[in-house]
Formats: structure tokens, C-alpha cells, sequence
């Protein structure tokens, strides 16, 4: 069964080497939903880790993944790992990933 997943992240971005600015945060999150759906899904009964989020993004060089929040369906979002039963599979949309800039 796909269970809506919400995910709230909290990231760091700045300029490459070259001085030339970070993707604009809506581009980072469309890179998160892209590889961690279609054939990147994450399988039935995984945990989602900080780390499997920072993976996603690993593709983006300026950008640290801080900190990291989710929930099942309408649940709140707390700091993750986020346990999914056997017959569950995250269904991660872009509607449904916030991302958070800090400031350093």
C-alpha cells in the first residue's frame, strides 16, 4: 500500500567553486522526488533515514542536508528515521516535501 509521506528538510546551500549560485530551492526538492520515486523508490517496509535523504541529494554538491523530519498520511512530521510496516511504501511527492534554507 503507497502511504503519502511528508518530509520536511532543513539544508544548507551555497555557491560552487566557480562563485556561481545554488539551484533554487524548488530545484532541490524536484531532485529529491526524482530519485526517490519511480524505479529510486524506496521499498516496501524500509526506514527512512537522514541519510538515505542526503543520498538523494548527493547529486548536489552545495548542498547539506541538516536535518530531516516526516510523517505517514495527515500524522506530524517528527525527526526521522520514519519506520514503514512491510506491506507500506512511501509515497513521496513534491507536494509534499518542504525544504527550509538555514542561514549559517
Amino acid at each position: 500500500v503507497e502511504v503519502p509521506t511528508a518530509l520536511e528538510i532543513d539544508i544548507y546551500k551555497w555557491p560552487d567553486v566557480g562563485g556561481c549560485p545554488p539551484d533554487p530551492t524548488q530545484a532541490i526538492a524536484e531532485e529529491l522526488v526524482l530519485n526517490l520515486t519511480g524505479a529510486n523508490r524506496p521499498r516496501n517496509g524500509i526506514t527512512l533515514t537522514r541519510h538515505m535523504i542526503a543520498t538523494a541529494l548527493c547529486t548536489k554538491p552545495n548542498v547539506e542536508v541538516v536535518a530531516v523530519r516526516g510523517g505517514k498520511n495527515d500524522d506530524a512530521v517528527a525527526p526521522l528515521p520514519l519506520v514503514f510496516d512491510f506491506d507500506e511504501i512511501p509515497l513521496i511527492t513534491l507536494a509534499n516535501v518542504t525544504i527550509n534554507v538555514l542561514v549559517p
